[in-house]
């Protein structure tokens, strides 16, 4: 079966991926199809749920790419900040950590931006316990990653 990219709704997107991740399938050509269709659609097509939950199946992947990361970040700038869940803002601080601590995509600092400032309009309540400790542990790597490459 064949898997047009260009034809791909940010849902399905998320659902292929979601369904790679949870099965522990690693397959390259589905992976690389996907992250296709990640850059392909356009930023405002994405809602906070499907980018979170595409970014976080792919890095559990280890699909790591800069142009889909770019994609991702492209996706995430057009989102209200209001729309942020603190779910979300965990899920994409993991996402970017991972790739910090692989060495890859250098544009995750304007990203890490971003997600504080959707943090910020966050209600306390809003953080449940594993959200709260996801960002923490991801905030934690991030500034080990900046540590670090500025002591290089």
């Amino acid at each position: 079966a064949s898997l047009p990219a260009s034809t791909m709704q940010p849902q399905a997107i998320s659902n292929l991926a979601n369904a790679l991740a949870r099965a522990e399938m690693k397959h390259p050509r589905l992976l690389h199809t996907l992250g296709v269709a990640v850059i392909l659609t356009k930023p405002t097509g994405w809602d906070m749920q499907s980018i979170c939950s595409v970014a976080n199946a792919l890095v559990r992947c280890g699909y790591v790419e800069d142009d889909v990361l770019q994609a991702i970040d492209a996706a995430v700038s057009v989102i209200p900040r209001h729309r942020f869940s603190a779910q979300g803002v965990a899920l994409l601080a993991n996402v970017f950590s991972k790739s910090e601590a692989r060495g890859s995509y250098p544009g995750s600092e304007r990203m890490w931006e971003l997600l504080c400032e959707g943090a910020e309009v966050l209600t306390d309540g809003a953080w449940a316990p594993q959200a709260l400790a996801l960002s923490i542990n991801a905030l934690a790597s991030h500034l080990c990653a900046v540590s670090s490459s500025y002591s290089s």
